[in-house]
């Protein structure tokens, strides 16, 4: 376990002078003041520079573009209801493709060339695809939200073998993230009473927490709000997430645990055991939705539907309440090199899709933009790995080479 050392600090982010006399200059400076309460680091970081700076960038097409979708000659490359994708130290990626209900091996070149498992219970097989990732040693690991197990493979494909996640509480845990040392960290959602089915706003809790190689308990993080989200019910059960809301999110960050709940720009790091280490925080106004906005937001939702079910959900949808404030940021998801990465909540005037990288103390060292569409998987020292989706509900799983 790695052991953090913390001191009182002001870490400033701006004009460096490389040492073989050039200047890479940053067009804006963050302040980042580090101090202690009762073994906690507090971390305070300045808000957001009006662009990019200090470092890494991502590239301006993708290296390789993985599946061509359903008019896609070649079938080894259709991909459909992709949930995950990991990339191998060979340079193949492994793509959790829900469709197939397969794991989708795609070369160097991007050539399909695998595919490992079939639909069905047994062992190797799969019927609710839903996370992939590399494992102990060379072995990969790849979650079934179906029938709640984890199946270990080795690269090569050929199947070792599967445990269930025990439940905690009234519910099974669901894989949030899966650690490469063998560890799993799961979210536990709260079974619904027939008390609690009532119409309206809802925001359940939910319980974070650690499961060894075997599937069992390790640690409890705690309880924390869940997603907002909306329900009626009556003789057909609508159920919406909130536009605009709030939500929890976690992830592995080397050997630690972050959990931030956004509403407000606070992010907690655990250790294994549990305990608490670490308050990351950032200092920013806050804007807030306008009813034009939700309107905007449902209409796009509805326009997705067709005409049967489009009259069947709008009144629903016409009664969703419009949140106080937009969420203070999105996902998070930790690096090959321990950096946290923190996805900036993008406004619906807005363009770009930003990402503020952490360091192990706490520190933002860089903004970074990313591809507007690019749903992220993975990040790896020089590579971004996510998944688009066009206009036509085409998926591609696309690697972009990261400086």
């Amino acid at each position: 376990m790695m052991t953090l050392r913390w001191a009182t600090t002001v870490f400033f982010v701006g004009t460096v002078t490389a040492s073989c006399g050039d200047d890479v200059r940053a067009p804006a400076a963050l302040a980042c003041q580090t101090t202690d309460s009762a073994g906690v680091a507090l971390v305070m970081n300045g808000g957001s520079p009006s662009e990019s700076f200090a470092g890494r960038s991502v590239a301006a097409s993708p290296a390789r573009s993985l599946g061509g979708g359903a008019l896609e000659a070649d079938e080894s490359r259709r991909l459909s209801r992709v949930r995950d994708a990991t990339m191998l130290l060979d340079g193949r990626v492994v793509v959790a493709d829900g469709g197939s209900a397969q794991l989708r091996v795609f070369d160097s070149d991007g050539v399909g060339v695998e595919a490992w498992g079939r639909r069905g219970q047994g062992p190797g097989e799969f019927t609710g695809l839903a996370a992939v990732a590399r494992w102990r040693g060379d072995s990969i690991a790849a979650w079934d939200m179906w029938q709640n197990r984890v199946s270990i493979l080795d690269s090569n494909g050929a199947y070792g073998r599967s445990f269930s996640l025990l439940p905690s509480g009234e519910s099974a845990p669901r894989v949030v993230d899966i650690h490469a040392e063998g560890t799993i960290l799961a979210a536990v959602l709260p079974n619904v009473s027939p008390a609690e089915r009532r119409t309206g706003p809802v925001r359940r809790s939910r319980t974070y927490v650690l499961l060894d190689d075997t599937g069992s308990l390790q640690t409890s993080l705690g309880v924390f709000p869940g997603s907002e989200g909306y329900v009626e019910y009556g003789e057909i059960l609508m159920s919406w997430q909130v536009p605009f809301g709030r939500s929890t999110v976690a992830a592995f960050w080397g050997d630690e645990i972050v959990v931030g709940t956004n509403d407000f720009y606070e992010i907690r790091s655990y250790g294994a055991n549990g305990t608490l280490h670490t308050l990351v925080r950032r200092s920013g106004d806050r804007r807030s939705p306008s009813q034009a906005d939700l309107d905007a937001h449902v209409e796009g939702l509805l326009a997705t539907l067709s005409p049967e079910d489009r009259a069947l959900q709008a009144p629903s949808a016409a009664r969703l309440p419009l949140v106080d404030a937009y969420p203070a940021y999105g996902s998070v998801k930790a690096d090959a090199r321990r950096y946290l990465w923190v996805e900036e909540y993008r406004l619906p005037d807005e363009e770009r899709r930003r990402w503020s990288v952490y360091d192990f103390d706490g520190c933002v060292r860089e903004v970074v933009d990313m591809p507007r569409d690019l749903e992220v998987f993975e990040i790896g020292p020089d590579y971004v790995l996510g998944k688009t989706q066009d206009e036509l509900d085409v998926e591609q799983v696309q690697v972009w080479p990261l400086s």
